[in-house]
Formats: C-alpha cells, structure tokens, sequence
C-alpha cells in the first residue's frame, strides 16, 4: 500500500473534496453557460492567453505568492497539471523548476481577477514573460476533462470513510503501476485521488521517483473508467497502443 503514514506529503482526501468543489464551480461559471470552457471557444482561448500572462508572474515570485488567478484561468492550470509529463517539461523549459501550487488551497482563485492577457500587465515589472511552450493541446484536455464532475458527483463522493477507502485503493493501485510495464485503468474513485495528486506537482513528482523511479504519466483519452464498486477494469490492463508512457 502506498498512501500509509508519511508515505505522502498531500492530504488526498481534502483535496479530492476541494477538486470536486472546484469543478462544480466551473460548471457554474458565468462564462460557462454554454460549455464555452469545457471546448475550444474564444473564452476558452482568452482564459489560456491570461493562463500564459499569469504564469509569467508565478515563475518569478511562486504561485503560492502571486495574487490567485481568475476563476477561468484556474481551470485552465489544472488541465495543464493533468498532464503531468507536458506540465513538468513545460514548466522547466520556462522556469527552470516545477512551477507548484500553494499546498493550502491548489484549486484557489480570485472571484474578481481580470482575465489579464498580457504579462507585464499582471505583473508590472520588466521581468514579466508569457509561457509560450504549453506542449499539450489544453482544449483538447477540456474536452475530455469537462465531463470528470458527472463521475464523481454522487452521493458517496461526499463521505469520508468512501474517500478514505478510495485513497487506499488509488494507493496499492499507484504501486501495481510502480511494480509493472502495462498500465491499469483506474475505477472514478481512484481517478479522482491521482487528480487530486497530480494538482500538487511538485509533491506528485516527489512521490513517482520515490516510489516509481519515474514519472507516472497521465492520459485522460483512455476512457475505461468505471463506477464504483465495480472493479475489474482496474484489474485489465490497457492495450498497447493505449498504454501510458513514462
């Protein structure tokens, strides 16, 4: 088992609660009316140019520092922290280290932030640079990411012991894929535990080396989830030409 003790550094369980409070307020954006954030629209492309500005800003002084983005580009961070593999990557090639969140409230965000598109606006400072390299297709990820919320809206999703047991599961689950090549599809209890993982990156890359070696890899195109309590395609691995990599 993998989540025991001080085994982790992330407190899945009230992170699992904040995600999920987070994607319904995102669900309920007033930008979001007709799903304008959930596919490529104009609103979705100007909350990933301000996603850029405000990135500019968290690479000099910290996320954990600079004032909490707009609700709209918030949204757009955590799609780029679902792909660990490209927001790692991206991140280093930018800043040079692993931009991460504030550990306190990862999913926070500021209910009147200006949708600021350019990186010396947000910033005021000579210094300021946009992320221009976000080497995944972010709309895409929306695509796919916008429909998580009707997974896990259930009522069990709202008990503690429920997401406790889900922590365990996502944790010997997390080793079989530390232990073999072939990946196993997580059931939604345990895929919303690796969201709520992957949110904090610098604690989630941590955790992969110590426990994988590697970075596990995330891809939200494999679609073999299912509903808890039924459990065996997390039991099937995935074909190979819908494998993760690391």
């Amino acid at each position: 088992m993998f989540f025991t003790g001080k085994s982790s550094t992330v407190d899945l369980v009230a992170a699992a609660r904040a995600l999920i409070a987070f994607l319904r307020l995102v669900h309920c954006a007033p930008g979001n009316t007709a799903g304008e954030l959930y596919r490529a629209s104009p609103e979705f492309e100007k909350a990933v140019h301000a996603y850029r500005a405000w990135m500019g800003r968290a690479a000099v002084s910290g996320a954990a520092v600079v004032p909490p983005p707009s609700l709209e580009v918030a949204w757009v961070w955590l799609l780029h922290r679902l792909a660990p593999q490209h927001y790692v990557a991206d991140c280093c090639a930018f800043a040079g280290r692993v931009i991460d969140c504030n550990p306190a409230d990862p999913f926070g965000y500021k209910s009147d932030a200006a949708l600021c598109t350019s990186a010396t606006g947000c910033m005021h400072s000579e210094e300021a640079v946009l992320l221009e390299n976000i080497s995944v297709d972010l709309a895409a990820c929306a695509e796919r990411q916008g429909g998580f919320l009707w997974q896990v809206r259930w009522g069990e999703y709202e008990q503690i012991d429920f997401l406790r047991r889900a922590v365990a599961r996502y944790g010997m689950l997390f080793g079989l894929w530390a232990s073999r090549d072939s990946f196993l599809v997580p059931t939604y209890d345990m895929d919303l535990m690796w969201h709520a993982h992957m949110a904090h990156p610098v604690a989630y890359v941590a955790d992969c080396q110590r426990v994988a070696k590697r970075l596990i890899s995330h891809d939200d195109s494999v679609t073999l989830c299912a509903p808890y309590p039924q459990h065996s395609p997390a039991l099937s691995p995935v074909p190979q030409h819908m494998r993760h990599t690391a």
